[in-house]
């Protein structure tokens, strides 16, 4: 427990007995020893024997720790706040989480690791800093308190805390190597300044160590010299390391065993130089065998030893735990890559056999409505322009023969005067006849091409030719029925020429199409054909369970082929039954909102809203989460894939971050950082159908 003061602090200490991980700070008196890059590479080992690791950079006038880990960071720096921004939070509240400052590096094979960086690398971290009056933090702020709050939850945390501390003798030294740490590994490299600097600060903190007030277990100091030479001047080397023994002696005493010669514990844990890893920042564990003693890795991997054992030297120089724990890691994440794979297969056959049910229900029902249009509409109709046709014939051929008759007897010879005499009467009938017949004749004509263009339509639509090529079965069956109804209201052929205004250029592209159609008048219930089913289907599609919003983009689209087919899945084991998602991404176009569009929004449980730059710029998408919020008090969930996004105009969701799996690329699935992507959507689908199931229960 603490006796620190808690008054005005606005932090609460409710600490408890739960095991602790270990806080270890890698400190050297002078630069340029290969104090960050020992760390770095410890880290790094540690999380592939399977451990929770911490990184934090608290170097802050020197940062740069994340970089060792840039390969398998995704998001940059400049976007994370970091120590200085939580210290700047302590002098103006509101408080900065640390949670909200970690960056994480998956590295090959090995366990995520977090970091916490100095600060945003921006063009004020440097005025941000020199701001910061550690003195009156301490004395006006309870930093104090502040500071053993972050390791307290820090410790609880993880297994492992690795903080990089300043060089020499500093305020934020003083922090790390005093109040921070469980141990203390100094790096010092074989000249005077070197040893004594490193000697004099062992000795000043264990002395404030004693004095702090908390209850705090002695702190432990591993001296480890650095840049050794041994392969090249090992007799000048080996009389150095003897000199480090007699003058760190007192510093040895408190963690190896009776009667180990420190001499021998120097030459083990010596780091040596190696010309090539001292070019840029390498993490060497992952590119050498750390179990060949001739290489650099090798040494790291033994100071990852001594922290594992917490300062056993047995596991030193046996590494038992670390074989064990390195063979199980190792299995541990095979099963979950391998398991991670599996939900995505299962998750994808799901979807594909959900598209497929999906397919073929509306296939069989564009089939039924087909067969019942053609019988109840189609073939009455066809049959009478059939008749219709007869009647013209028949009338046709009356009024030719009448016609034909009448001009015979119309005129007779008069042989007394030797000249024809017309019956004008009869010539006027005759004529009327005639007339009659021309009439019939164009009315047969005209029928006769209704009847073509009737059955070339349905031609043309039952093999998906001409205009109805590449549209969607509802979209097609409702062109075919516009088609055919307006010739038949026309009494004449259809003009392909003269597309279907409403079909054409509001062609439906999902199943939902003819339904929003419908419940936003584009198609008339009066005169559509089956437009009762219709508009019951609408209500019925339009009746969702989870509203799924984002704007689409190259990236996105990439992203959600990913996240969508496993967030379906995992909704619907979360919530025991299907899952109705309305999927809804927005194109780079603007496309004005529908009417089926908003009824699925308005009957939504919950609103899903995948937030980046060019969603939060999206004034319309925006409006999409007020008029939610307005509707109804139905939850809001934010995902996040990018920490910039969030824009305080607007209401705030429930976030996921999603930040650190926002590139979804060649090889995702099959890398580390994919369990954990999995390990996220399973959390929000958890929470989505935690949701959805009050929602129920409220409802019953």
């Amino acid at each position: 427990m603490t006796d620190l003061p808690t008054e005005e602090t606005g932090v609460r200490l409710d600490f408890d007995d739960s095991p602790a991980g270990l806080v270890c700070t890698f400190y050297s008196y002078k630069g340029g020893v290969g104090r960050s890059m020992a760390l770095a590479n410890t880290a790094a080992i540690l999380a592939k024997w399977g451990k929770r690791v911490l990184v934090v950079d608290w170097d802050l006038e020197a940062p740069g720790i994340e970089k060792y880990f840039d390969r398998w960071i995704p998001l940059s720096r400049a976007k994370v706040p970091g120590l200085v921004d939580m210290v700047h939070s302590v002098i103006s509240p509101p408080l900065v989480d640390w949670r909200q400052c970690l960056l994480s590096a998956a590295i090959p094979n090995a366990r995520t690791i977090d970091i916490i960086s100095a600060g945003r690398d921006d063009e004020n971290y440097v005025p941000r800093l020199r701001q910061i009056n550690w003195e009156q933090l301490f004395e006006k702020g309870n930093f104090g308190l502040f500071v053993e709050r972050l390791r307290y939850e820090w410790s609880r945390s993880y297994d492992y805390v690795l903080i990089d501390s300043r060089t020499g003798i500093t305020d934020i030294g003083g922090i790390c190597t005093i109040q921070l740490p469980d141990v203390l590994l100094s790096f010092f490299t074989a000249n005077q300044q070197s040893l004594r600097g490193v000697k004099d600060v062992m000795a000043r903190v264990r002395k404030a160590h004693r004095d702090l007030p908390v209850d705090r277990t002695r702190l432990l100091m591993v001296p480890i010299p650095s840049r050794d030479e041994s392969l090249s001047e090992y007799k000048r080397a080996k009389e150095w390391r003897e000199r480090f023994a007699r003058e760190l002696a007192e510093f040895y005493q408190d963690w190896i065993p009776q009667g180990e010669d420190p001499v021998k514990v120097l030459d083990i844990l010596k780091i040596p130089y190696f010309p090539y890893w001292s070019f840029g920042e390498p993490l060497t564990v992952v590119e050498e065998d750390p179990d060949n003693p001739k290489t650099l890795t090798y040494s790291y991997q033994l100071i990852g030893r001594l922290l594992l054992g917490r300062l056993s030297w047995t596991e030193v120089t046996r590494g038992a735990l670390s074989a064990k724990a390195e063979q199980s890691t190792q299995v541990a994440l095979s099963e979950d890559r391998a398991r991670a794979e599996k939900a995505r297969e299962e998750a994808l056959r799901a979807t594909a056999e959900r598209d497929r049910s999906a397919r073929l229900k509306e296939e069989e029902d564009a089939r039924l409505q087909f067969e019942k249009f053609m019988r109840v509409r189609f073939a009455p109709a066809r049959k009478a322009i059939v008749l219709k046709r007869a009647a013209y014939l028949l009338f046709c051929a009356v009024c030719t023969v009448a016609a034909i008759i009448g001009g015979v007897n119309s005129s007779q010879y008069n042989y007394d005067a030797r000249v024809f005499v017309i019956d004008r009467p009869v010539v006027v009938v005759s004529v009327a006849f005639l007339a009659a017949a021309a009439a019939s004749l164009w009315g047969l004509r005209r029928s006769q091409r209704l009847l073509r263009f009737l059955e070339d339509e349905s031609q043309r639509y039952q093999t998906s030719i001409a205009d109805y090529r590449g549209l969607a079965l509802s979209a097609a069956l409702v062109q075919f029925q516009e088609r055919i109804e307006r010739s038949l209201r026309d009494g004449k052929a259809g003009s392909l020429r003269e597309p279907m205004r409403s079909v054409e250029k509001e062609a439906p592209t999902n199943p939902t199409a003819e339904a929003e159609r419908v419940a936003t008048g584009a198609i008339d219930p009066s005169t559509h054909f089956g437009a009762q089913d219709s508009q019951s289907a609408a209500m019925q599609l339009l009746d969702v369970d989870v509203f799924l919003s984002w704007r689409a983009s190259p990236i996105v689209e990439g992203w959600m082929r990913e996240f969508e087919p496993l967030l379906s899945a995992w909704l619907v084991e979360a919530v025991g039954h299907d899952v109705r998602l309305f999927t809804s991404g927005k194109d780079a176009s603007g496309a004005s909102r529908s009417e089926g569009y908003l009824q699925a929004l308005e009957s939504a449980g919950c609103l899903v809203a995948v937030i980046t730059p060019s969603y939060v710029a999206d004034e319309s998408l925006m409006e999409d989460w007020l008029v939610f919020r307005k509707l109804s008090s139905r939850p809001i969930f934010g995902v996040m894939l990018d920490r910039a996004s969030i824009d305080s105009r607007f209401p705030q969701p429930e976030i996921f971050d999603f930040s650190e799996y926002a590139f979804v690329g060649e090889g995702f699935s099959k890398s580390p950082r994919y369990v954990e992507f999995q390990s996220q959507v399973r959390k929000l689908a958890a929470k989505v159908g935690e949701s959805l199931r009050a929602q129920h229960v409220t409802s019953a």
